[in-house]
């Protein structure tokens, strides 16, 4: 590595680290600015005086803030790159630091590499952040700001949830970080037609044996007599496990289906196979377009990163502000083609595919026109 390049990506590093701490801090504050009263209520379990609040109504604070931190990058990692890119360049544009180069026969292209491999690493971590830091956090993540006080994601109650052998489950409260079920039953159906009825008193979630352990669990089977009516047998067998492929993230996905972005690769394949449970059209979506988002942001750096390159000294609020409107523009038109899955109904020619990499498709042109248009 010469000494350029290690000047130009020990430039573009600072200003992408101080772009990232400044907007996690702002989103912060606006945030804790909005749900004041939820991160209040936090101390209201808490007994002692006022420096025993603060403590409480701090430890809420952090719990909530540090883990949102990977998913903040996920979603501003694309403007970063091209934010740090601005600043560095006008950087050495406003020292003549560009100019110098320039004269020593360094082409644009060769000043622009170094900043392309690091957006490339920044991608690499994207990847890594998706796969490996978000989906542990999945429950802390998945918390809606009156759940800060709670620390999880709130026990909830759900109705009539088919699982694969379309059997219906009903739950008074779900707990989804202890995996437990209450006031539970199950309609076991065979082609629609009720065939034994289950009631517990709770449920726990075995992953290794894919099922639930009940606690009081009946089962009433109803059989059909010579006539073809159903006669209730009145004497319920005691059951102690029920295999299902009904697991807790299912059941919270289908609650709440902001946590279908945080899971991994392999909990969406999983999640692909229940077909009757979930859509799968939207999961394998969703598990495309972490290919394509890296790509994505690779795109739309390509995109502005001309609009700095430039071979005379100048003022730079100009390109600064095309380039913003090109970046935010880019990167809302993309957010908003990423979600047309959800929006309408999926055809031989809207497949999760064609979804997942139509915003790469539609850039790629304009990146290599970019790009191509620079003097170098």
């Amino acid at each position: 590595m010469k000494t350029l390049d290690r000047y130009i990506i020990r430039q573009y590093l600072v200003n992408y680290a101080i772009l990232f701490v400044a907007m996690v801090m702002l989103i912060m504050l606006l945030e804790l600015i909005v749900n004041l009263d939820e991160f209040g209520q936090a101390a209201e379990k808490v007994e002692g005086g006022w420096i025993d609040r603060a403590r409480a109504v701090s430890a809420a604070t952090l719990d909530y803030f540090l883990p949102m931190i990977p998913l903040y990058f996920v979603y501003m990692s694309g403007l970063l790159a091209i934010g740090a890119a601005g600043f560095t360049l006008t950087g050495l544009i406003r020292n003549r630091e560009l100019v110098a180069m320039l004269a020593g026969g360094v082409s644009m292209y060769r000043i622009a590499a170094p900043i392309l491999v690091i957006g490339f690493a920044a991608n690499v971590l994207l990847f890594v952040d998706q796969e490996f830091i978000i989906p542990p956090l999945k429950q802390k993540l998945g918390r809606a700001a009156a759940d800060i006080k709670h620390g999880e994601v709130r026990p909830f109650e759900f109705f009539f949830v088919p699982d694969s052998n379309d059997w219906l489950f009903t739950a008074g409260r779900f707990d989804a970080a202890e995996q437990m079920m209450t006031n539970v039953t199950v309609l076991k159906r065979d082609q629609g037609r009720l065939y034994a009825e289950v009631t517990a008193q709770s449920a726990v979630w075995d992953a290794d044996l894919s099922g639930w352990h009940l606690t009081q669990g009946y089962e009433i089977k109803q059989l059909q007599d010579d006539e073809g009516g159903m006669a209730l047998v009145r004497d319920p067998r005691q059951i102690a496990f029920l295999p299902t492929d009904l697991d807790p993230t299912t059941l919270v996905l289908i609650r709440h289906k902001k946590f279908r972005q945080l899971l991994s690769q392999r909990e969406l394949m999983s999640l692909e196979a229940k077909r009757q449970t979930v859509d799968v059209a939207e999961f394998t979506r969703i598990r495309l377009s972490r290919y394509s988002l890296p790509v994505l942001n690779m795109l739309m750096l390509v995109m502005c990163l001309p609009l700095f390159l430039m071979r005379v000294p100048m003022n730079m609020m100009p390109q600064s502000v095309k380039a913003a409107a090109l970046g935010v523009g880019a990167w809302g038109a993309g957010f908003i083609m990423l979600q047309i899955g959800p929006a309408v109904e999926v055809s031989w020619l809207l497949t999760p595919a064609v979804i997942a990499w139509m915003p790469v498709v539609t850039y790629l042109p304009i990146a290599v026109y970019n790009m191509d248009s620079v003097e170098s």
